[in-house]
């Protein structure tokens, strides 16, 4: 298995255990959508700046809208009060439901690049 691939496998499974990036073991959430301000386990800091996942989370609701909008291009409903009374709940269901898996695999990543810029930043000094 390539390092990338374990990284990947890594980020995803912490994402969808909602556990934190750096020790694997803490809770991210104190309930459905209350994030931890810190890890309860190893005390990582799960959000350093306000707004390091924003950009993540933004994309990910436009894409569940996009893939939305998609179904209903390709399988178009009888009529159009149809399509929005039936696509519009499902895709708030879908967004609202991801929410923690979603915010959890954001702050995997923005682990793993902090991570990564800070070894690189250490390389540069050496």
């Amino acid at each position: 298995m390539t390092p990338r691939l374990k990284i990947i496998l890594r980020l995803l499974n912490c994402a969808l255990r909602r556990c934190c990036p750096k020790c694997a073991k803490g809770g991210l959430f104190r309930r459905f959508f209350t994030l931890h301000d810190h890890c309860p386990t190893c005390g990582y800091d799960l959000e350093p700046a306000d707004g390091d996942t924003w950009f993540f989370m933004y994309f990910s609701s436009a894409g569940i809208v996009g893939i939305s909008f998609l179904y209903m291009f390709f399988f178009p409903p009888d009529s159009t009060a149809e399509g929005w009374l039936t696509v519009v709940p499902i895709a708030g269901a879908v967004m609202i439901l991801s929410l923690p898996i979603r915010k959890a695999l954001a702050i995997a990543i923005d682990f793993h690049l902090d991570r990564g810029r800070a070894e690189f930043e250490t390389e540069e000094r050496e």
